[in-house]
């Protein structure tokens, strides 16, 4: 066995080093994508609970999401699946909205116009809540923002 000379004991130190500072590289893109994707699935939410409680005047709908968003963002990890299995069960009541009105009969007249309106909004909130429940659920991004929050919050 040959023996290991100082320069190769330097160059295996450099690999690692240069190894290590890519991985705190990747690990704060992964926290920035994530807390882009939260920050943006919590203002989506607020955006809908707004316009919630203009048609409806609903202000425990509208302070709830507002709280649910706030929880999701600081990394309350018990919040997270609470928001995750709630935009799956949003999901899961648009997709029956939605088969329900594509096997409804219409008949011609002026309400086609609104009832396309219709189905293309519930189908977008279908997809919407989909994808919410899954980024929320599977993305690492948004794992390691949520971990980093609580880490912080835990520090303080």
């Amino acid at each position: 066995m040959k023996p290991i000379m100082r320069d190769e004991e330097n160059s295996i130190f450099k690999d690692t080093n240069h190894e290590l500072e890519m991985f705190h590289v990747r690990k704060e893109l992964r926290r920035r994508k994530g807390k882009v994707i939260v920050f943006t699935i919590a203002t989506v939410n607020v955006v809908f609970a707004v316009f919630s409680f203009i048609i409806s005047l609903d202000f425990i709908t509208l302070i709830s999401q507002i709280t649910w968003a706030v929880l999701l963002y600081i990394g309350v990890s018990w919040a997270r699946y609470a928001v995750a299995v709630g935009a799956l069960l949003s999901a899961f009541f648009a997709g029956i909205v939605v088969i329900m009105g594509l096997v409804t009969p219409i008949e011609p007249g002026a309400a086609n116009q609104q009832y396309y309106f219709t189905m293309v909004f519930w189908i977008i909130f279908f997809i919407y809540s989909l994808t919410e429940a899954i980024l929320i659920f599977k993305n690492e991004c948004v794992e390691e923002f949520l971990y980093n929050q609580k880490e912080d919050r835990n520090s303080i």
